[in-house]
């Protein structure tokens, strides 16, 4: 009896994948179009409720279907000559009214012009194909004289970018920024890995550290009218955050450490927890017999808050590393943190 439903069940699994090649994706259901192409509004969610403001240069639709929301956007010129394109996914809050928006932030950096974009729905290509393309009205764009303020500074502090805020940029604004990772330090980044926009004047980049490297970081300011402002210059980190090809992460009550150690350079990311009385960190490395290669020290003030530092002890040949918290006597106050490569 078992061997018999074996083999029932091993026929229906090969009808179905004949089935399934059969059915071709000319074959597959389409989804629907998108409608309501509208330059110059956004939706956002707010208590529940999905509301729109004026925003000139934001592309809205209605989507057509609400389960499979993947949509492609594209920007094109007058002359039919394609700018950018951008993929989006519609989080499920914005459903509530069925309505999605996006700002197209390349459009800042064009020049005045005529654009208009297409939507298309994403199928999966098994269940469903994609839906038609469909296109808006244009959008006449005139780029103003006038740009957003200048960022003075921007540096890393630990994985967080920070830089100084814009305080004469009229209107509501935003930071458009970008991450490069390079294999030597430069003075002209090339290879961007990712991007982003933020509302506020730093941001943890983490999670987007993750390979041996030195990477940069890169930031200008964005008017929501653009209209009104074009887009600011680029303000970048005068110095990259290195990742070794060892990285290790050790942490006690006091202190958190990340050793990234690699051939040439040895960083050590120090994050100290709120102290009461000024302490030294002092960053020790060693060789393989554990003969003393060389030091680095940070001097921190009290604080209520959270401190990061970062120390460079000398790297020729280290195979360990230590990082203690001392006193202004050089009395150790905490046990060390090791790190082995």
């Amino acid at each position: 009896m078992k061997r018999w439903i074996l083999r029932l069940s091993a026929s229906l699994a090969i009808l179905l994948l004949a089935t399934s090649f059969a059915l071709g994706a000319d074959d597959l259901p389409k989804l629907g179009t998108a409608t309501e192409l509208i330059w110059g509004r956004e939706y956002y969610v707010q208590d529940q409720n999905t509301f729109w403001r004026d925003f000139p240069g934001c592309a809205s639709w209605k989507p057509a279907d609400l389960d499979l929301n993947r949509y492609v956007v594209n920007v094109y010129n007058d002359q039919n000559e394609f700018i950018s394109t951008y993929k989006r996914t519609i989080p499920e809050t914005v459903k509530i009214d069925h309505e999605n928006s996006m700002v197209f932030n390349y459009v800042h950096d064009l020049p005045s012009g005529r654009y208009y974009f297409t939507v298309q729905a994403l199928g999966d290509g098994v269940t469903y194909a994609d839906g038609d393309i469909v296109r808006s009205d244009y959008f006449d764009y005139v780029k103003p004289e006038q740009s957003c303020a200048a960022i003075d500074d921007v540096y890393w502090d630990g994985t967080q970018i920070r830089w100084t805020d814009v305080m004469d940029t009229e209107g509501f604004y935003h930071f458009n920024w970008e991450l490069y990772r390079e294999d030597t330090v430069t003075e002209t980044p090339s290879h961007r890995i990712y991007y982003g926009y933020t509302y506020t004047n730093s941001y943890d980049a983490g999670k987007y550290l993750t390979k041996p490297g030195y990477y940069y970081f890169r930031v200008c300011v964005k008017t929501n009218d653009m209209t009104k402002y074009a887009t600011g210059p680029w303000a970048a980190t005068r110095t990259p955050y290195f990742v070794g090809d060892t990285v290790v992460s050790t942490e006690n009550d006091l202190v958190k450490a990340v050793f990234n150690h690699s051939a040439e350079d040895l960083s050590v990311m120090a994050t100290v927890s709120p102290i009461s009385e000024p302490v030294t960190l002092l960053a020790a490395t060693y060789d393989a017999s554990g003969r003393f290669l060389g030091l680095d020290m940070e001097h921190l003030n009290s604080s209520e808050k959270e401190q990061t530092v970062f120390l460079t002890p000398e790297t020729d040949g280290a195979a360990e590393a230590t990082l203690s918290i001392i006193d202004e006597n050089l009395v150790p106050i905490d046990k060390a943190l090791e790190a082995s490569f």
